[in-house]
Parts: C-alpha cells; sequence; structure tokens
C-alpha cells in the first residue's frame, strides 16, 4: 500500500510531501482550495 501525506489544514491526501506542504500552505493563505493540487489528490 502506498504511502500518503496529508494536508495540516484541509485534510487532503497526497501521493508525496512535497504537493501536502503546497496544499497546506494555498489553505492557510486563501482560504479555499486550488483545483490544480485538488486534481492531484487521492
Amino acid at each position: 500500500m502506498a504511502r500518503l501525506y496529508r494536508c495540516g489544514e484541509c485534510g487532503l491526501r497526497f501521493p508525496n510531501p512535497a504537493l501536502a506542504r503546497q496544499c497546506a500552505s494555498w489553505c492557510r493563505t486563501h482560504r479555499s482550495c486550488n483545483l490544480e493540487l485538488l486534481r492531484q489528490a487521492v
């Protein structure tokens, strides 16, 4: 089973830690979801 990395702000899970960090940064700054990142969530 592949390891997933969770966004600390919204809880979405990603296949690599860099995407989870980008998502958390976006969430903190914009208080919304980034559709480009959302497409890569598992």
